[in-house]
């Protein structure tokens, strides 16, 4: 993979007005995730931001190489494989603290929609058109060309 290969951006934001337990709890599992492996590019991070409009956005980033056309045939197999436990990982513990604390995230890579989490649960769209075609390709990798 080239130094220079582009890097895009995982994006799980709570779907809900955040109360104060909920951004601690997020930040408390950032912060946890953040220290449980070692990461591709780097670990999570926390988000808690307010936009030009107003609008609140809380939840955590996940940076992973581009896998979009024409960068997908650069990235290493091994690379792939580990970005996609990584984010399983952090899908795994959104999912997690949406059954405990009842909140719906939605999950967003590269500014765009991939799906929602609600009630502990990811949606279709998450869960086979994200993960599912992602583990699909991996079975039939071939190797940088």
């Amino acid at each position: 993979m080239r130094e220079d290969h582009p890097v895009d951006l995982l994006l799980v934001s709570l779907d809900a007005v955040p109360s104060d337990s909920a951004v601690g709890l997020l930040l408390s599992v950032v912060e946890g995730l953040a220290h449980s492996r070692s990461w591709v590019i780097g670990p999570p991070g926390f988000v808690d931001e307010v936009d030009a409009d107003g609008r609140r956005t809380v939840g955590l980033t996940l940076s992973l190489f581009t896998a979009l056309p024409p960068w997908r045939d650069e990235i290493d197999e091994t690379v792939d494989r580990a970005h996609l436990e990584e984010v399983k990982l952090v899908i795994h513990e959104m999912c997690r603290i949406s059954a405990e604390i009842e909140v719906p995230f939605t999950v967003y890579l590269a500014g765009v929609l991939v799906g929602r989490i609600d009630r502990g649960e990811m949606d279709s769209l998450l869960s086979i058109g994200l993960i599912g075609e992602w583990e699909r390709i991996l079975e039939g990798y071939s190797g940088p060309s």
